[in-house]
């Protein structure tokens, strides 16, 4: 994978060739480039050696500890992560990145001591109440996501996507003029977010007021175009509203997918071979490497993707 992370691969190779005997220094920070770029074998094998050299080394353990998780060796990872809170009780990312381990885990009421551990250590880190509020709702016990997400609005109000899952745990826990209060504050700052739109559009079904919740829809498809959830949202006020015929008009799939026949270029002698073509493109294509979990995080924020390059197209 092309990119800052190549670059800074070799750096720090360029680095260590200069520094000479001092070059075993900068191993730690070769790995973790390693690591970003996709070399994930490599990485590891620095790590281990690193680790065997000096197995109290807290920091290193909880970079090993990140690549394993990456790396979906959920157990193995787990265990490196309580030998560097041993180690070093007092490092909030080997915490945060555990609670967020037993998260995907379903191990909730773990997940919950272990970002207040982490909290306990870094109160005012909006991302740790976030994560903490997101256990508490895969919970259902919304009263107490609301909480803490208001916790993490007071320390970040100038994240939106704050304000809407605020809004959504309110909406859930049956306080409904307050969710809509968190939807329009997190619109007021972003105002295309389509899950704080849709958010703030069932709000208002749910309040009685289907008209209200189509006048949103309609908001956001004259000023930011087609959207499927602002779309399907529409359909649902609609049906709200008593009006079906209305409501099956925007569900309607043949207004809106069009099948098209692609042709086979000239270049290839027939569809079959042209298909292959198209199969092995779509295989070798770099938005197909490791996909790592889907809550893997750094500083206890979750980042959704520890070590790729976001910037990774899709394919043509």
């Amino acid at each position: 994978m092309a990119g800052q992370g190549d670059l800074a691969l070799d750096q720090i190779e360029r680095a260590i060739t200069a520094a000479g005997d001092d070059g075993a220094s900068f191993r730690p920070d070769l790995a973790y480039a390693l690591a970003m770029v996709g070399y994930h074998g490599e990485a590891l094998e620095i790590y281990e050696s690193l680790l065997t050299a000096q197995p109290n080394d807290g920091e290193t353990r909880v970079n090993f500890a990140n690549l394993l998780y990456v790396l979906q060796r959920a157990d193995e990872a787990e265990a490196e992560y309580r030998k560097a809170i041993a180690l070093s009780p007092a490092h909030v990312e080997a915490y945060a990145n555990l609670g967020t381990l037993l998260h995907e885990g379903q191990r909730y009421e773990e997940a919950i001591e272990t970002f207040q551990a982490a909290l306990a250590l870094q109160p005012e880190s909006a991302d740790l109440h976030h994560n903490l509020g997101a256990v508490y709702r895969a919970l259902d016990r919304f009263d107490e996501a609301a909480a803490s997400y208001a916790e993490a609005v007071r320390r970040a109000p100038n994240r939106p996507d704050l304000h809407e899952k605020h809004g959504a745990a309110l909406s859930a826990s049956g306080d409904l003029d307050e969710a809509a209060a968190a939807f329009r504050r997190a619109l007021a700052q972003t105002p295309d977010f389509v899950d704080a739109r849709t958010g703030l559009a069932e709000v208002a079904m749910a309040q009685g007021a289907p008209k209200s919740a189509i006048d949103l829809c309609d908001e956001y498809l004259r000023d930011f175009g087609y959207n499927s959830g602002v779309i399907a949202a529409k359909a649902l006020a609609h049906n709200d509203a008593g009006d079906e015929t209305e409501a099956a008009y925007f569900l309607d799939l043949d207004r809106f997918v069009c099948p098209a026949e692609i042709g086979v270029p000239p270049t290839f002698t027939n569809r079959r071979a042209f298909d292959a073509a198209i199969e092995a493109e779509a295989r070798a294509h770099p938005s197909l490497t490791f996909e790592p979990p889907a809550v893997a995080t750094t500083s206890g924020f979750q980042t959704g993707d520890l070590f790729h390059d976001a910037a990774t197209p899709a394919i043509a």
